[in-house]
């Protein structure tokens, strides 16, 4: 099974783990780690139900931090998934968990919770930098997917890059106090798709409008996100060079010289 090939040489602390598979019957089963209490999309609803209630209690403040640091430890998984001549070709929220670390198995100055890349079924292996562009009909995700990959069109790494930018969009509208159903429904507009790839002008405007939130005290740290979904694959920045950006940069602490949300 292709999820089973990838993830035997996939082994990253924010990247779901291979523990086994087994056959009963005529079902094959694969055993992953770890157990996740959420997908992405339903912590980051779970998060914007807390704000509402009190964006300034401990419990919103410290998912907050998490969603913040989350930048780059996906950032970082991507860079790995990469190098390991794979392409995910998946990127979502839905395939993104979060998992809530006991106390006990925490470290200090940990956060409470931790995030993993998830569901490598439609992943592709490549030989070398050369070959990482793939071409013809294969399965994908409308809303997140890249126009190249949307339209069955030359595709490599790129495509990852701008999925990952569709998702940090999302965790950014919830960190402004935004909920997801706002900023689908301001995406979509008088459309009836609500895709990324397809509204890339109103995603652009989103972007824009989220960042003169007081809650973001820095918004020039947020720059290397904006060239993420270029329409041109060659426009968008490779993963590692995300990660070199995201080593050198204070978007964590920055985030959070403001905590005043407006609701």
């Amino acid at each position: 099974m292709v999820e089973v090939e990838h993830l035997h040489h996939l082994r990253h602390i924010h990247i779901v783990q291979l523990v086994g598979t087994y056959l009963h019957r005529s079902n094959f089963a694969i055993l992953l780690y770890p157990c996740a209490d959420y997908n992405l999309t339903t912590f980051l609803e779970d998060t914007f139900d807390l704000g509402h209630l009190s964006s300034s209690s401990g419990q919103w403040l410290e998912r907050a931090a998490f969603l913040g640091s989350s930048f780059g430890c996906l950032t970082h998984a991507l860079e790995y998934i990469h190098a390991r001549s794979t392409k995910h070709m998946d990127i979502k929220s839905a395939n993104i968990l979060v998992k809530e670390i006991p106390a006990t198995l925490r470290k200090s100055r940990c956060h409470k919770f931790r995030i993993y890349i998830a569901d490598f079924g439609l992943s592709r292996s490549f030989a070398s930098v050369g070959h990482s562009q793939s071409d013809g009909p294969t399965s994908r995700t409308p809303k997140y997917c890249a126009p190249e990959v949307y339209n069955f069109d030359m595709r490599g790494r790129s495509a990852d890059v701008f999925s990952l930018r569709c998702v940090y969009l999302e965790i950014l509208t919830v960190l402004s106090g935004q909920s997801l159903d706002d900023f689908a429904a301001y995406r979509r507009g008088d459309n009836s798709d609500g895709s990324f790839h397809k509204n890339l002008i109103r995603v652009n405007k989103w972007f824009d409008y989220l960042l003169k939130w007081p809650f973001f005290a820095d918004p020039k740290a947020y720059g290397f996100i904006r060239p993420m979904i270029s329409e041109a694959p060659t426009e968008r920045p490779t993963a590692t060079r995300l990660a070199e950006f995201l080593r050198n940069s204070s978007i964590s602490s920055s985030m959070f010289e403001s905590r005043t949300m407006l609701f």
